[in-house]
Formats: structure tokens, sequence, C-alpha cells
């Protein structure tokens, strides 16, 4: 290569990263956890200083494209894992397109069946990547792992949401997709450890989920509902007031847009 192209390359190259401040870098390469703002649906972006990043959900549609791209470390275009909770629009679609874009190691789901045709194709396009969850598919990583506390193979495709917990340098947060309260009440009756610092919200706060004893053995001192524009009234009275009476703080996805949190979490309760 002769001087004048090298000198080229490395100009174009600066200038590219000139573009990017170093707080944004540093910000992109740091542990945490962001609730994606996707609308009506979940989206989750992991990152992990060790170089892991996993994706729980995808949104309805494309959105959750942007929030990724916005968060995965420049020129990191791997993605370790992807957790699909159940096959409901609002939680795979824009996974879809993750797939199409990005090199993705292992995709988690439920086992659930579904004829929608944009599920059919993320299982084409994963059909080389796919693992039906089990308790025995726990993600082990530096300083942490994932666990799978709730498996598929229920009627209703709620039901059999996988329910798992994001452990990290001693902190974790629990994971829910769209599991009701009789979910809850058999993992409560289970005896799994539910204890967790962080709480994803069933089904966007749905009256049907989020119960006090739910939230009694949770005990976590924040709670994330990720919820957008709905004619389902989410989230509901119901499970807002359980939060409050349980000295829970929250964040919603509608009103803060994405919400990022530190990992490993730090409580200020």
């Amino acid at each position: 290569m002769k001087n004048k192209e090298k000198i080229f390359i490395i100009c174009c190259t600066l200038l590219f990263i000139s573009d990017f401040s170093v707080e944004d870098i540093f910000i992109r390469q740091k542990s945490r956890a962001v609730f994606c703002d996707v609308g009506q649906g979940d989206g989750i972006f992991i990152n992990l200083k060790d170089g892991v990043q996993i994706l729980v959900d995808g949104g309805p549609d494309n959105k959750f494209v942007g929030c990724v791209g916005n968060n995965l470390p420049y020129f990191d275009h791997r993605i370790e894992y992807m957790i699909i909770s159940h096959p409901d629009k609002d939680h795979f679609v824009g996974a879809v397109e993750i797939l199409r874009r990005y090199d993705v190691g292992k995709v988690f789901i439920s086992g659930d069946s579904s004829d929608i045709s944009e599920y059919q194709e993320f299982l084409r396009l994963a059909k080389n990547k796919l693992e039906v969850a089990t308790k025995d598919s726990d993600i082990n990583f530096e300083n942490g792992k994932i666990d799978f506390m709730h498996l598929g193979g229920y009627k209703d495709s709620n039901d059999s949401s996988l329910i798992f917990k994001l452990i990290y340098n001693g902190k974790s947060i629990l994971f829910t997709g769209d599991a009701p309260v009789k979910i809850e009440d058999d993992l409560i009756n289970s005896n799994a450890d539910l204890k967790a610092d962080i709480l994803k919200v069933g089904h966007h706060g749905s009256k049907n989920s989020t119960s006090e004893e739910f939230l009694r053995a949770i005990s976590p001192f924040l709670a994330i509902i990720s919820v957008g524009e709905n004619n389902y009234g989410h989230p509901s009275y119901r499970v807002i007031k359980n939060l409050e009476n349980a000295d829970i703080k929250y964040k919603r996805t509608d009103e803060e847009g994405d919400i990022a949190i530190q990992l490993p979490i730090i409580n200020d309760k």
C-alpha cells in the first residue's frame, strides 16, 4: 500500500472517530442494562464489561434496533445471547431485524408455537442458533450468570413466558415476561429464590400480574415498567398501588424513555 493511501485511511478513521465524544465511547463500554423505550412492548439491551451482550425480547417493531445500535460498543457487531420470553408480537418483532443485522450467538426461546408470519421468519433466521430454554440452560459468564426459573409448555403464551434472573457481581434483576399472577403463585409455592434488586414488572403493569405476595417474595428496591400508549389500561392502578404500598420505586419507559441501569447495581433505596 502506498504511503498516500495509508495516510488517507488514517485520516478517514480519525474523522469517523471524531464524530463521537469520548464520553459516548466510554458509556458504551460500561456494564449496564438498558430498558429500551419500544412503546407497548419489551426490549432490553444488556452490556457486560467482559464483552458479553444479551438481548431480552425485541419490542413490537424496529424501534428496538435503534436502541441496540445506540448502546452497542463501537465496532462490536456480535451479540452473544438473545432471549425471547414468548412469541407475542410486542416481544419479538424487532428481534427479526436484529438477526438480519448482527451476528447473534445463541437464541433462547420458550418453545411455544405461533403461526404469526413474523415469528416464522424469526425462527427461520435463528434456525441454527435456537435453544428451547430448560433449567439446565443457565448462561454463565465472568462475575455472573442467567438463571432460568420458569419455562414454557403451557397452553397460554403469557403463562409460558420465560422467567429468569440476571445475577451480576452479587446483584440481580428478575425478568418476568408477561407472566400472570397464577404463574407468580406457582413460583412462590416452588420455593424458588425470587429475591432480586430490580424487577422487570410483568405484562407491562397489567392488573393480572405483580401481586402483593410476589413483590414481597422478590423485595426489589426498584421496578421497571416497559409500557407505551395502549388501550389495555397498562400500567394498572392496582399494580402501581402494590408498588407504592411496598415502598418500591418504579420507573416507566413511557415517561422516561430508555432507562439505563448501571451494573453492578447500586441500591440507593
